[in-house]
């Protein structure tokens, strides 16, 4: 709505009949994914408006740990779709090399992958019924 304002310039409370269909039309079908990195984006290269509230450090906490964990289970998902193209050994080998790539920033950057990589392997014994 940034862009779509009223003809004096003010910015619209609400969209005219008809603008919100002819807005709608025009997306290309999005995933929540692709959700998370318009607004990493965004905040990162274009300013940090999504961030300025009134809301309370604990909400913001909240709010905070929540996009992780959606980020997290998307990113898993696409894990192990990965992991069934190239099988699990081969995943596991290049998730190891971008873990020792990447414990020298700390041990906060990898957790969230050593994490997923290992519901991965259990996953997988438990489907495949072996240890």
């Amino acid at each position: 709505m940034r862009k779509h304002r009223a003809k004096d310039g003010s910015q619209r409370k609400r969209l005219p009949a008809g603008e919100r269909a002819k807005l709608v039309t025009g997306l290309r079908p999005t995933t929540l994914m692709d959700f998370l990195y318009e607004l990493r984006r965004r905040s990162n290269y274009e300013g940090v408006d999504e961030y300025g509230s009134d809301a309370e450090d604990a909400n913001v906490e909240r709010f905070h740990r929540g996009m992780l964990h959606i980020a997290d289970i998307g990113v898993l998902h696409y894990e192990i779709m990965l992991a069934q193209y190239v099988g699990l050994e081969a995943y596991e080998k290049e998730a190891l090399a971008w873990i020792r790539s990447a414990a020298k920033i700390g041990s906060w950057a990898t957790q969230a992958v050593e994490r997923r990589l290992e519901a991965l392997k259990l996953a997988h014994e438990t489907l495949s019924g072996s240890k």
